[in-house]
């Protein structure tokens, strides 16, 4: 851009200014290079590596108020700073089977002979990812030889795997600085700020608060030997959710529904909701920070007075009395810290009581009805696969075509209730099969015994 300046006296002034803008989009796939960075742009996504201090941004088009920066590569021990001013010999970019890239090179001076190979990678659907390459060009053995790179990770909502359990920041209050990092269970941490998730190879240690520092031990690199960091990979609204990031992070394909744990974690009779006798309210801070708080229990129902405690260390922990026969009731609990005030509410059941296990003739027809007082439900065998009532506290609230199966608006035939579906497998082909109905005691993962009814069907006349 040409700019001329005049003054009130003499003659004009003229200069110019170069100015760079990407016009990024969806679809969009293109790389360049301005005065202060080089840069590639896929899709909403925009990688820049700086020419001053060898920091990498990687930029959402999309306006957000969180930020992610890779950091200069450093060298030891000890560990050099030489690359904050350092460029690099040689910066290549464009892409490769839809995926951007920027390559740098870098040549040591405080380690001569050694050169830094530096690629990021970038994909249209947010996935991006760091590796390095650590030669030995020089004539004499590199030894301890340690690699360290730091990463600016915004994170003010973290899910992390901490000491076995994933501890999540529900708040939305808590930085990923206020937990243990030397706790890490697992190589990966992940922000609901952004949808974002970072994870690193297992043979790399973590450390730091809210910057991470990421480093490997290279031992000794003999003339001509290359040393690999594995790609530290950052995904930016890839995954639709921490269980699916985990997943990508420990490459496996689990099955089983993982759950977090609250970083402001309230706890029942040890985690067990069903209590007999007086029991134990206990509150655990899973932040490293130091837990200076008064709690207070209360009873929604009313059926006791409100008790407090104050923390000790991580926890804080109250005796709260026992609950009527089959009765139950929601423990309202307030968190009093210097700054915040939480609140958590958690549920409670009685163990007393009895459950009475009935058979009787209802339509003339055979009825197993399961009751402890306040819930009861039924089934009949030859109605069909299925609970056709449920009563609480006398009020029915199932709908059901009990004592026979009929027709209800699309559906024939309808029973209502709940019960049993097999897929391709018709209702009217589901009727005609063999059943059979049961009481059943089983217990649950904490020992509690459920009794209730075992519902079989045992498909024969129905060949494909």
């Amino acid at each position: 851009m040409e700019i001329t300046a005049q003054p009130q006296s003499g003659e004009p002034v003229k200069y110019s200014q170069e100015l760079t803008a990407a016009f990024a989009g969806r679809g969009s796939r293109f790389g360049g290079e301005t005065n202060d960075y080089y840069f590639v742009a896929n899709g909403r996504y925009m990688l820049i590596l700086g020419k001053y201090f060898n920091t990498m941004e990687v930029r959402s088009l999309v306006k957000t108020i969180y930020s992610t920066y890779f950091m200069r590569p450093q060298l030891g021990l000890p560990y050099s700073v030489e690359f904050a001013k350092t460029k690099p010999v040689q910066v290549e970019w464009g892409d490769e089977d839809g995926v951007s890239f920027i390559r740098a090179t870098y040549h040591s001076s405080s380690r001569p002979g050694i050169v830094i190979e530096r690629l990021a990678r970038l994909g249209a659907d947010g996935l991006f990812s760091q590796q390095w390459s650590i030669i030995n060009a020089g004539e004499e053995p590199a030894a301890n030889l340690w690699f360290k790179t730091m990463i600016n990770f915004d994170n003010v909502w973290p899910v992390l795997p901490l000491r076995g359990r994933i501890i999540e920041a529900r708040d939305g209050r808590s930085y990923l600085g206020a937990f243990a990092l030397r706790d890490l269970t697992e190589n990966w941490i992940y922000s609901h700020t952004g949808n974002r998730g970072l994870c690193w190879a297992k043979d790399m240690t973590i450390k730091g608060d809210d910057w991470l520092w990421l480093e490997t031990d290279l031992g000794t690199l003999a003339p001509g030997q290359q040393a690999e960091i594995k790609p530290i990979y950052l995904s930016m609204n890839t995954f639709g959710s921490w269980q699916e990031f985990r997943q990508f992070a420990l490459q496996v394909n689990e099955k089983e529904n993982i759950t977090s744990t609250d970083s402001l974690e309230a706890v029942v009779n040890g985690g067990n909701p069903f209590v007999s006798g007086d029991y134990e309210l206990a509150v655990y801070q899973h932040q490293e920070k130091n837990f200076s708080a008064q709690v207070t229990a209360s009873s929604a129902s009313g059926s006791f007075a409100p008790r407090r405690a104050d923390a000790v260390g991580n926890r804080a922990s109250l005796t709260l009395p026992e609950l009527p026969p089959a009765g139950f009731d929601a423990v309202n609990i307030a968190v009093e810290t210097t700054g915040v005030d939480y609140q958590r509410q958690v549920a409670v059941f009685s163990c007393g009581g009895q459950v009475e296990q009935k058979q009787q003739e209802q339509e003339g027809i055979k009825v197993l009805t399961v009751d402890n007082g306040p819930v009861s439900f039924s089934a009949a065998p030859a109605f069909g696969p299925g609970v056709f009532s449920l009563i609480f506290q006398g009020q029915e609230w199932f709908d059901a075509s009990f004592p026979a199966p009929g027709p209800k608006s699309w559906w024939n035939p309808w029973l209502g209730g709940t019960g049993v579906e097999i897929q391709s497998l018709s209702g009217k082909s589901l009727l005609r099969q063999p059943r059979s109905i049961q009481f059943v005691c089983l217990p649950d993962n904490l020992g509690n015994q459920w009794q209730g009814l075992q519902i079989e069907v045992d498909v024969r006349e129905h060949e494909k």
